[in-house]
């Protein structure tokens, strides 16, 4: 059995640390993703929420409570 623990990502852009993560017991709590660049869509949060449905994603890391 493996041990399960929880991480957050930073930077997430489409979930690359989950990938690597979750086949290792990694339970993802959250993933931070903006690019400042992409006025109308933020194409990598919409990639990210599609390919990891089970992990909120939120926006400007700054912006963090």
């Amino acid at each position: 059995m493996k041990k399960q623990f929880t991480y957050a990502s930073a930077f997430a852009g489409i979930g690359g640390m989950t990938m690597g993560l979750k086949p290792l017991g990694g339970i993802g709590i959250g993933a931070w993703e903006y690019d400042p660049t992409e006025k109308r869509r933020q194409y990598a949060q919409d990639a990210h929420r599609l390919l990891h449905p089970d992990i909120p994603v939120y926006g400007d890391i700054c912006k963090a409570k």
